[in-house]
Parts: C-alpha cells; sequence; structure tokens
C-alpha cells in the first residue's frame, strides 16, 4: 500500500518566483498555492508529484490520484497533469494524462515525465492496466507523449514490447 503525502494534504502545492534584479536573475521561493484547482474540494489522494521545465517558461507537473474528478476519472489511480507556461506562475487545470483514465480499471502509479527541450514531453509509469486484453495482467510501464509542451498527450502504450506476454513485475521508472 502507498503512504499518502500528508504534506499535500490532498493537494499539490508549488510554487516558485523569479525575481529580476539589475544584477542578477534569483530564484527565491513564493508562498505554496495549490496546483490542482480543485484541491479545496476534492476528495481523492494526489502522491508522488514530478515537475521538469524546459528551461524556456514551459513547465509540466504529474502525479498520481484517486480524485474522480466529479465522475469523469475512473474509480482506480490515474494520471493527472497540469501545465505553466510562466515559469510555475501560473497553472492550467489538472487534467487526465493517461487519456483512458476515465473508462480503465487498473491503478496507474509513479509518473515520471522529461522534455527535449523543444516541445516534446515523455511521461512514463507503472500501470496494473491491461489495455482491453491488449497488455499482459501483471505491473508493466506505461509511455503517453505530447508535442505541444504538455496541453495534449498520446493514448497509453506499453514501452516494453513483451508487455503483452510478459510476467515480471515492472515498476518505478525513472527519466
Amino acid at each position: 500500500m502507498k503512504t499518502p503525502l500528508f504534506y499535500f494534504v490532498s493537494a499539490l502545492c508549488i510554487s516558485f518566483l523569479l525575481v529580476s534584479t539589475t544584477a542578477q536573475a534569483q530564484l527565491r521561493p513564493s508562498p505554496p498555492a495549490l496546483l490542482n484547482t480543485n484541491g479545496t474540494t476534492d476528495s481523492g489522494w494526489d502522491y508522488n508529484p514530478q515537475v521538469t521545465t524546459d528551461s524556456a517558461g514551459h513547465w509540466v507537473a504529474v502525479w498520481h490520484s484517486t480524485e474522480n474528478l466529479g465522475g469523469t476519472a475512473g474509480m482506480d489511480d490515474d494520471i493527472f497533469v497540469s501545465t505553466s507556461t510562466d515559469n510555475g506562475g501560473t497553472w492550467s487545470t489538472q487534467a487526465l494524462l493517461n487519456t483512458n483514465g476515465s473508462t480503465d480499471i487498473g491503478n496507474d502509479w509513479d509518473p515520471q515525465v522529461t522534455t527535449d527541450g523543444a516541445g516534446h514531453w515523455v511521461a512514463v509509469w507503472e500501470s496494473r492496466e491491461n489495455l482491453r486484453l491488449r497488455a499482459g495482467v501483471d505491473w508493466d510501464i506505461f509511455v503517453s507523449t505530447s508535442t505541444n509542451n504538455g496541453g495534449t498527450w498520446s493514448a497509453p502504450a506499453l514501452l516494453n514490447t513483451n508487455g503483452t506476454t510478459d510476467t515480471g513485475l515492472d515498476v518505478q521508472p525513472q527519466l
């Protein structure tokens, strides 16, 4: 069983403020703020947040959650995403990164995200989802990509080519 991140009290908090001076630009922490816009009213637990930037102002945050977004996400754990185009100053409304999240039944955990710095992003996570019998019944690593700075994501796919037949547990991916 996963241990909840009580620090986030069922909501992700990320805050940065870029302060410019005549001598140099400095990164200074600002007061914590909710990343997920429904953080004060949602009932799901949020786990394992990961944040990556392309150093050009684009940030992508991913996490897994038990939140069902008012019935639009399934009752299992799913992968959520939020993006920023102003160095983390403001964030988009959270959305399902695993585009099958409203209908899948396998838990999705431990997301990781990275970028090439040119608008292309890759997210990976572990999942018990069987992709409507196209994946095995064990834990596998799934991948999804974005070509527009995290605005939209491809359908989840198996990362390993033997994912439909292997019986080993593939967990805790790293990028």
